[in-house]
């Protein structure tokens, strides 16, 4: 009776696990970082910790939306945006990722300060323009509530 050889890959395959789950511990650690970061108002350190997220896992959506927030918090709109814009393209089905890239685009007084080339606004506006008497008519309801 014969057996078959042992295949010399398997202390390969262990290796490359042991490699793998080594990461996740470093992913998690440098979320972690980023968050109490955030969460304590140190923003330019936050947006380092989820820069070092990202470059160790560059698919991570959730470290651009995070890193685009930071940048959100320090007035660099140019760089929160296109970090916003990087997580939808990763992600594009997390609300608050749209939410974030929109108000990235309007200062602190409402003021809109540009347009995503994506998502041209001017576009959606031509096609369905409302009259201002309809405007109106739909818009004086809702003025109790605001």
């Amino acid at each position: 009776m014969m057996f078959p050889k042992r295949r010399r890959s398997a202390p390969l395959v262990a290796a490359l696990v042991l490699f793998a789950l080594a990461a996740v511990p470093s992913v998690a650690s440098d979320l972690d970082t980023g968050m109490d970061l955030f969460r304590s108002k140190k923003y330019v350190e936050a947006a380092a910790a989820f820069q070092t997220l990202v470059d160790t896992s560059p698919s991570y959506d959730f470290g651009y939306y995070m890193m685009g927030m930071s940048f959100m918090q320090m007035g660099k709109t140019a760089d929160a945006r296109k970090n916003l814009e990087k997580a939808i393209e990763l992600n594009g089905e997390k609300f608050e990722y749209h939410y974030g890239l929109a108000r990235a685009f309007f200062d602190q007084n409402g003021k809109r300060l540009g347009q995503p080339e994506k998502y041209p606004l001017d576009a959606f506006t031509k096609k369905n323009t409302v009259q201002p008497a309809t405007h109106n008519k739909l818009m004086n309801p809702l003025k109790n509530f605001m």
